[in-house]
């Protein structure tokens, strides 16, 4: 049990280090994490001898993190039957419709880019790999609230509620809650131009053999250019490209 202990408190410390891009010194992290400045320093001095972590800048000591974290970072992407898998359908359909795609993954509250693909001819910027973002601020985070398993779903919606709107059911959440619900009855998370007024946001969620919600496939391009038989087309070709996916994870729908 102990060796379980340390190897959570490890990981909570290179999750947070992971998020301050510019630093986080040791009384920042045992702060924080509410742990024992002594634990805290053992566990950094360990990561620090193998690479894990290093300074950002020497003289106020504000670790990031290191090169080995990276490479078992490269090494997921390039085993991961979700990311390679998703690939091969999503290259497709971004360049048939000049759309930049993405694969996506959770982290607690957030979600995070481990796959993108820009189509030669996309005329967006959008984020990067490795990104995070609140569940409930784009379409991929949403497509997790709307697609997981309700108990899941709800545990995530009420801690947004605490944290990004001070636990109040002001207008903003409510319109939050309306939106999941329409997520859930459409089968898909579709965002025209709410988050960004210019462009359009797809989102999907991929099953495993277990028919849970593993990760989220979502596609990005300008609002112009697609009349709505066209954007219909355009999310019938998504989902065949989700399906894809979940089959090849083990998922077998559901008989009626």
């Amino acid at each position: 049990m102990a060796a379980n202990k340390s190897v959570e408190k490890t990981l909570r410390i290179l999750e947070l280090i992971a998020k301050c891009p510019e630093g986080i010194t040791l009384a920042e992290i045992y702060k924080q994490l509410k742990l024992p400045k002594a634990t805290v320093f053992d566990i950094l001095q360990a990561l620090y001898k193998e690479d894990a972590i290093y300074y950002k800048d020497q003289s106020l000591k504000t670790y990031v993190i290191g090169s080995k974290i990276f490479t078992i970072g490269q090494a997921y992407t390039k085993n991961s039957n979700f990311i390679n898998f998703a690939s091969m359908g999503l290259r497709d359909f971004a360049n048939k419709y000049e759309l930049t795609v993405f694969a996506a993954k959770r982290l607690g509250e957030k979600v995070i880019y481990i796959y993108k693909y820009e189509s030669p001819k996309t005329k967006i910027i959008t984020n990067d790999i490795g990104v995070q973002i609140p569940l409930h601020l784009n379409a991929a985070g949403r497509a997790f609230l709307a697609f997981l398993d309700e108990t899941k779903s709800n545990n995530l919606l009420a801690e947004i509620r605490e944290k990004a709107f001070d636990g109040e059911d002001d207008p903003e959440y409510q319109r939050l809650l309306a939106d999941i619900k329409r997520y859930r009855e459409l089968g898909y998370v579709i965002d025209d131009g709410e988050t960004e007024g210019y462009i359009r946001h797809y989102a999907l969620p991929v099953y495993n053999f277990e028919n849970k919600v593993t990760g989220v496939i979502c596609a990005s391009g300008l609002m112009n250019g697609y009349n709505k038989d066209e954007i219909v087309d355009q999310i019938k070709e998504f989902k065949e490209v989700a399906e894809y996916v979940s089959s090849k994870q083990g998922y077998k729908k559901p008989r009626l």
